[in-house]
């Protein structure tokens, strides 16, 4: 599951920057193309400046409706997520809404395989979740489930993708980096 520092939000915005190997590279503040986006920095820079692996970084700072590509299979196919994605979101195999998370799928045949969450994370990409959308989304999704907000926050915490850091928000984030 996820990373979420503890035992404050102050710790948590420190510690993810700790995970910056390089300190130059801002968040790259995601709206509804962050694999893309984050694909094409690496390519340049490999590209245009010759940068080695381990010399290239980005931070996904995820907000909004791009957050959902932070969660496994299980939360999709729970919270439906694929529905309230659009089209971007169809699963090629069913030509339906996905009830799983084409975004981390790397396998041959899915629209995202070749900048998927996993992919991208074995080049350098760090998946911030921003808290304030947690927060926002626990809320709805316990409306609609008729559960606790509590119950619905631990639940999506615990369906990140592995390597997910939660932090306090993305704003927060991009001004500390």
């Amino acid at each position: 599951s996820g990373l979420i520092a503890e035992p404050g939000w102050r710790y948590a915005c420190v510690t993810w920057l700790n995970l910056l190997a390089l300190k130059s590279n801002p968040p790259a503040r995601a709206g509804m193309a962050p694999l893309n986006r984050a694909a094409n920095y690496f390519d340049v820079l490999r590209d245009a400046f010759g940068a080695t692996p381990n010399e290239m970084q980005v931070v996904l700072a995820l907000h909004a409706g791009a957050g959902r590509i932070a969660f496994n299979d299980a939360a999709w196919a729970k919270y439906g997520f694929g529905d309230r994605m659009g089209a971007v979101a169809k699963d090629p195999t069913t030509g339906k809404p996905a009830i799983r998370n084409i975004f981390a799928s790397e396998a041959p045949g899915d629209p995202w395989s070749k900048i998927a969450v996993p992919v991208l994370q074995r080049r350098g990409a760090i998946f911030l979740f921003c808290n304030n959308v947690l927060r926002a989304m626990s809320a709805s999704q316990a409306r609609q489930r008729n559960e606790s907000v509590e119950s619905v926050r631990a639940d999506l915490i615990a369906s990140f993708l592995p390597g997910v850091v939660l932090g306090p928000a993305v704003v927060a984030a991009t001004a500390m980096a």
